[in-house]
């Protein structure tokens, strides 16, 4: 609204269809990453193949009874149920001999809370009653505020959240400690 005027905003669902698609994409990098250098091309060979045809099946479907959102929508769940499921299983069962069981409940875990926080995050905005570039500013810091308190509340006791933090304390006591001296 505020670039290119009211004629170019993107509908919520496909802005929210898209940030799915997206994370999706995105959080299963480091498996895939694991997968390509443990050399497990042969078993997941089967993979794109079948993400396309699930993804060309639901878009046709999606796109027909959603639109433009559905489209992203079949991307996500054709990336959920290849990609996602597939490389993390041979990453733990071929690479480190362990089940993937504790790997899948963590990802259901972060998308029942990225899916609250996003819900509250959308409550809290759709009480500010502000248009315009100040109205966009107001939203963006409320956003920022409350998804990183619902996210530090959630991690706050995880051992690697503490590890983060500890050593980024130790960079900043040495960077303070250099500029005393």
């Amino acid at each position: 609204q505020i670039w290119l005027g009211e004629d170019y905003v993107l509908s919520e669902s496909i802005a929210i269809s898209l940030a799915a698609s997206f994370y999706f994409l995105v959080i299963n990098n480091v498996p895939a990453s694991y997968r390509t250098a443990m050399g497990f091309f042969r078993q997941a060979r089967t993979a794109p193949l079948l993400a396309s045809v699930i993804n060309i099946g639901l878009s046709i479907i999606l796109a027909k009874t959603v639109g433009l959102a559905g489209v992203f929508i079949a991307t996500s769940i054709s990336r959920i149920f290849t990609f996602c499921i597939i490389d993390p299983y041979y990453v733990y069962k071929l690479g480190f001999g362990k089940s993937s069981k504790k790997y899948f409940n963590i990802f259901l875990l972060r998308i029942m809370v990225i899916s609250v926080t996003f819900l509250i995050t959308r409550y809290l905005i759709s009480c500010v009653n502000i248009d315009g570039i100040i109205g966009f500013f107001v939203k963006a810091i409320t956003s920022i505020i409350v998804v990183n308190i619902i996210f530090l509340l959630v991690h706050i006791q995880n051992e690697t959240f503490l590890q983060i933090l500890r050593r980024i304390k130790q960079i900043y006591e040495l960077r303070f400690n250099k500029k005393m001296e």
